[in-house]
């Protein structure tokens, strides 16, 4: 006997079959009873010349179903963000930065996600591609019936590169389009374009890195520190241009500063920086700061503006806290822990933009566009996964100025991130550009109080540095406390407002006074002859320096003019000051590979009596015959330097931006020419003979770290040279 269709079949059956007669345009799908349950069976709806599928679904074994129409997507947002954004995409958005574009799907005429969605991404000028079409990175995507903006893959996600926002460029029209998926109902409605989007053009802060032996540690790992590893976050998180930094120079390293191993700064012996030992320090950096004349993408640069920064970084985590930074001075410090050393730089770089602790999470849903920090360094903690995982920052981040957290907990605020869109430093001239603020008769004031601020514990000696200077914009962080007041040899008073606040990444984070800096720009053709520290009112003097009668007069006696310099330099030099003790005197020496274009320091906060130094010179920039030494003076008031030149090294291991040199090397069988990608303004020659010679313009040179590389190809002997433009 047949199988006969049982009573919820049946009703299956009937309830299709009246469906079928209002619509007359389904095929319906049942079940019939078999020896192994359920089978399905078909009935054609008439007429046959119309033949679409309907699922129907038993609903808890009732016999109800549900007819379900055809698919339909619909795109309900973009969102273009470059590490924070609004779902109204109102944050400005800024030229020459990675940019993310989140695409979120409406799904209707399904009861389960859409699988296979893809599609692409127009940026458009006039109607016109400015590029070739964006694929998705979480290709194929699953569309969500209710997206979640805190699940990263809710959305479909594009990523465009630095180079593909130019400045310069007028609104920009921003296109998705959404592949149909077979049998979508409607395809109208698959493309939604966001017009007329602005992308700003900013300045460049410099920021130099350097390598700290603090108190017997030892250096840090460069894996640690290199670029793009320990400033990722920064990168992330502020609205800077983020082009590789060979390009740009928007960061310095090490090479450029050379490591620092100052004098012990460690009172108590325990190996930590806490008490006065973060003052001191810090003092040294600011020092090391004012002798970074250097930017391999400005050769001609020998200006210290309000746009350069120094940040040392310490092996491990011997500090009080995450890191410590001087607001006003533009200089901090911070550990190599890699679960902390990431947030701990940006977060003191936040200081030094003007920003205090908060106890903030952040406000928006955050995308770290490109996964910068995904296992990078390894041990960060941010989670490898799928191309779109560790990207998502989601509410419960906290703001990158919330005290003590980890690189796998902070993000920005949105407020905090439009605060820094317009801060000077990333809205000022460029660094070449010297304007009349820049001058070569400024003051360097420095000093430390003691934590309540009640006593003036160190004060100067000061510095007139002899090259351009600018004083910072603002040295006002959380409001000004004390002022500097300045009287110069026409009797002029200046008086300059500072604070003395210094910060600590700590739980208890209140900043504390210690170590200031403040810069006076002195008339041409004066020289401050008294300075004194006051309270605001000016009723409270806490200390002042007098400038004495004679000047200091300095010697060089090692090394002579034209010498080589080997592995380690001794420098030795000679102080006269009649009237002015050696304990009252402090020394800076710098080097320079470019005949005095730029300088570095070898030799900072040299105590007046000591009047020798032994640097590292394998660190230094290399140099043919064009190498100097400079010893800068100071007896409190007055400055004065000498000069020795025509260096060469003979075992440095910093390329010269200035006088770069070519490099064959083996890399996967193929044999590759590289130049320091720093050295601006030159081009790859080639020849067969030596005699004639052409550009090199096939293969395009590559970056890779840190310097041009071309592919040499053929059997045939080929020479190469780079040519200044």
């Amino acid at each position: 006997m047949k199988d006969q269709p049982s009573d919820i079949s049946k009703a299956l059956h009937q309830t299709a079959t009246a469906t079928q007669e209002t619509t007359r345009k389904m095929d319906v799908v049942g079940w019939q009873p078999h020896n192994a349950g359920l089978r399905p069976w078909l009935r054609e709806s008439r007429p046959r010349s119309i033949r679409k599928l309907c699922l129907i679904s038993t609903l808890a074994g009732a016999g109800i179903f549900s007819v379900q129409a055809a698919v339909d997507l619909t795109i309900t947002g973009m969102e273009i963000t470059q590490g924070v954004q609004t779902p109204g995409n109102t944050i400005q958005l800024v030229a020459q930065r990675s940019t993310a574009v989140r695409v979120t799907i409406g799904v209707s005429g399904s009861a389960v996600p859409v699988a296979n969605v893809t599609g692409q991404l127009h940026v458009l000028l006039g109607g016109m591609d400015i590029a070739a079409p964006f694929s998705p990175i979480n290709a194929p995507f699953t569309a969500p019936l209710a997206p979640q903006r805190g699940n990263q893959n809710d959305t479909l996600n594009f990523e465009l590169p630095n180079s593909a926002l130019p400045p310069g460029l007028p609104g920009l029209d921003f296109r998705i389009d959404v592949t149909p998926v077979p049998g979508e109902a409607n395809t109208a409605n698959n493309s939604l374009t966001v017009p007329n989007l602005t992308f700003v053009d900013h300045s460049i802060p410099i920021i130099f890195f350097a390598k700290i032996n603090y108190a017997g540690h030892g250096f840090p790992s460069d894996s640690l520190i290199d670029p793009e590893v320990g400033d990722e976050m920064f990168r992330g998180i502020y609205p800077v241009k983020d082009l590789d930094d060979t390009l740009t120079g928007l960061y310095q390293y090490s090479g450029f500063a050379p490591s620092l191993g100052p004098p012990v700064y460690d009172a108590n012996n325990n190996g930590i920086v806490d008490g006065p030992d973060a003052d001191n320090l810090l003092d040294y950096l600011a020092s090391c700061r004012h002798a970074l004349l250097t930017s391999p993408f400005h050769p001609g640069l020998a200006a210290i503006s309000d746009r350069v920064y120094l940040y040392g970084w310490l092996n491990g985590n011997p500090i009080d806290g995450n890191g410590v930074s001087k607001p006003g001075a533009n200089v901090a410090f911070g550990n190599t822990d890699p679960t902390r050393h990431q947030r701990t730089f940006a977060h003191e770089m936040g200081h030094l933009f003007g920003f205090s602790h908060n106890n903030l999470n952040i406000d928006q849903v955050d995308w770290d566009v490109g996964g910068r920090l995904i296992n990078d360094p390894a041990g960060n903690n941010i989670p490898v996964g799928d191309p779109a995982q560790g990207r998502i920052k989601p509410l419960t981040f906290f703001d990158i100025m919330f005290p003590a957290r980890l690189t796998d907990e902070a993000w920005i605020t949105s407020a905090n991130y439009t605060a820094i869109a317009n801060h000077p430093a990333l809205n000022a001239p460029a660094p070449d550009a010297v304007t009349n603020l820049f001058s070569t008769n400024v003051l360097v004031i420095r000093g430390v109080f003691n934590g309540s601020g009640s006593q003036l514990l160190r004060l100067g000696p000061f510095f007139t540095y002899p090259w351009l200077t600018a004083p910072p914009l603002s040295n006002n962080f959380a409001g000004s406390q004390f002022q500097a007041r300045v009287i110069d040899s026409a009797g002029v008073v200046t008086l300059a407002p500072f604070s003395a606040l210094r910060v600590e990444d700590t739980t208890n984070a209140n900043p504390v006074f210690g170590f200031f800096e403040v810069m006076v720009a002195v008339p041409a053709g004066r020289a401050a002859t008294n300075v004194e520290i006051t309270d605001l009112s000016g009723t409270t003097n806490f200390g002042s320096l007098a400038r004495s009668v004679v000047k200091p007069t300095v010697q060089i006696l090692a090394p002579t003019n034209n010498a080589q310099l080997g592995s380690n330099t001794f420098v030795s030099f000679f102080v006269s000051d009649t009237d002015t003790p050696a304990t009252n005197r402090q020394y800076q020496v710098v080097y320079s590979a470019n005949d005095g274009n730029s300088w570095v320091p070898v030799g900072i906060n040299v105590p007046g009596p000591n009047t020798f130094i032994v640097f590292d010179s394998t660190q230094i920039p290399e140099t043919r015959e064009k190498g100097r030494l400079r010893v800068i003076a100071s007896d409190g008031l007055n400055t004065s330097y000498a000069d020795i030149s025509g260096l060469t090294t003979t075992a440095s291991s910093v390329p010269n931006p200035d006088d770069p040199r070519l490099a064959i090397t083996k890399s996967n069988n193929q044999a590759v020419v590289s130049w320091p990608a720093n050295a601006v303004g030159f081009r790859l020659q080639k020849s067969g003979n030596l005699m004639s010679w052409a550009y090199s313009t096939n293969p395009v040179p590559l970056v890779a770290k840190g310097r041009f590389t071309v592919p040499v190809f053929g059997s045939s002997n080929i020479f190469y040279r780079l040519s200044k433009k």
